[in-house]
C-alpha cells in the first residue's frame, strides 16, 4: 500500500491550469447526478464549470473551468472507455500551428527564392507567392503576419547565417531617393575632410535633450541656438546653427 503523501500526491497533483484527479472524479460525479435526476443538457456543462477547481500551486483552488472545457473533458471522457480519474491524452494543449509541416516549408522556400530574386519577402509577397500555403482553413483568409514573420524567425537562415531572419523596424517611413544619398554622402565626406575631433561633435553637433540633462552649458547653448533662429535681422551663424543649415538645404 503506497504512503499516505503518495496518495495525496496521485489525488490532488496536477499541473497549474488542469483538474486533479479529484476533481476530475467530482465532474463525473456530478454529471451522473444530473443525468439520475432526469435534466436535459442545457446548463450541464455550465453547472459543473462551477463545481470544480483548477491546479494552483499543488492545489485544487485554482479558476473554475469554462463551459467550453468541461465540454472537451466530457467529449475525451465519452471516447475512452478505459478513462479514470487522472488519466491525460498526453495532447499538447492549446491550438494547434496552422504554419506546419508542408505549409511551412513552402512559405520558406518561397521566401528564400523571393530573396534571392530581388523583391522582399513581405508578408504581401507571401500570400501572392503562397495562397494556399498561407490560408487559414477555419476563416479562409489568409494568417495573420505576426505568424509569417514567426516562421521567418524560425527557420529562415542566410546561405552561411547562423541567426534567422528577423523583421526589423524600418528606420525611415520614406526611401531615400538617389539624390538624397549623393547629397548626404557628399556631407558626410565633407564634414570628414574637416576632421574635427570627438569632443568637437560633442559640444557642436550632439544635441542633449533639456529633459534629461540639467546641465547648465546646454541650457546655454540652445538659448544662443534659439535666439539665431528667431532674430530675422542677423545674418551670424553658430556652428550648430550651420549644421542644422546643411542637413535642411
Amino acid at each position: 500500500m503506497a504512503a499516505p503523501a503518495t496518495l495525496q500526491e496521485a489525488w490532488l497533483g496536477a499541473q497549474d491550469g488542469r483538474l486533479c484527479p479529484r476533481e476530475q472524479a467530482r465532474a463525473w460525479a456530478l454529471r451522473e447526478v444530473w443525468r439520475e435526476e432526469g435534466k436535459g443538457s442545457y446548463g450541464l456543462q455550465s453547472f459543473v464549470a462551477s463545481k470544480v477547481k483548477t491546479n494552483k500551486d499543488g492545489k485544487p483552488i485554482g479558476k473554475a473551468l469554462t463551459k467550453q472545457s468541461i465540454g472537451e473533458f466530457f467529449a475525451k471522457l465519452d471516447d475512452g472507455p478505459e478513462w479514470y480519474p487522472g488519466k491525460t491524452s498526453g495532447e499538447a494543449r492549446g491550438p494547434k500551428r496552422l504554419l506546419r509541416g508542408s505549409k511551412a516549408t513552402a512559405i520558406v522556400s518561397a521566401a528564400k527564392r523571393l530573396k534571392s530574386e530581388g523583391p522582399e519577402p513581405t508578408y504581401a509577397n507571401i500570400i501572392a507567392a503562397c495562397p494556399a500555403a498561407t490560408l487559414n482553413p477555419e476563416t479562409e483568409e489568409p494568417v495573420d503576419k505576426k505568424l509569417v514573420y514567426t516562421l521567418f524567425r524560425e527557420a529562415c537562415y542566410d546561405d552561411g547565417a547562423l541567426v534567422p531572419w528577423d523583421h526589423m523596424a524600418r528606420l525611415s517611413r520614406v526611401a531615400l531617393t538617389p539624390d538624397v544619398m549623393e547629397r548626404r554622402a557628399a556631407f558626410a565626406e565633407y564634414m570628414l575632410g574637416l576632421r574635427h575631433s570627438d569632443n568637437w561633435y560633442h559640444d557642436h553637433v550632439v544635441w542633449c535633450d533639456l529633459c534629461n540633462s540639467l546641465h547648465r552649458i546646454f541650457s546655454i547653448a540652445w538659448t544662443h541656438v534659439a535666439s539665431l533662429l528667431c532674430c530675422r535681422r542677423t545674418r551670424s551663424m553658430g556652428p550648430t546653427c550651420y549644421f542644422f543649415n546643411l542637413l535642411s538645404s
